[in-house]
């Protein structure tokens, strides 16, 4: 089992193995992030094991809040954060 505690830094773990992943800022505590973050863990589960899927969706979905809110501040919505997980993934 895989626990993602999503917060100023997201804590990923299997309950043996710990990760912290530090991009995604205070915009991001909207409604909505939180089920981003899980479709993109969830696509990335197709590929990878839960864990590395846990801690490189944590950091993409902050990553691509980084950028929404670089560009819309406090105002930012989840659906904002949604139009940027590509651009992340391309990098």
């Amino acid at each position: 089992m895989i626990t993602v505690l999503k917060g100023k830094t997201d804590i990923i773990s299997d309950g043996r193995y710990i990760r912290q992943n530090y991009s995604g800022n205070a915009g991001m505590s909207v409604g909505g992030t939180g089920d981003v973050l899980a479709g993109i863990v969830g696509a990335l589960f197709c590929r990878t094991d839960a864990f590395n899927a846990a801690c490189c969706g944590a950091f993409v979905n902050g990553e691509a809040g980084d950028v929404a809110f670089a560009k819309k501040g406090y105002g930012l919505l989840a659906t904002d954060v949604i139009e940027h997980i590509t651009d992340i993934m391309k990098q």
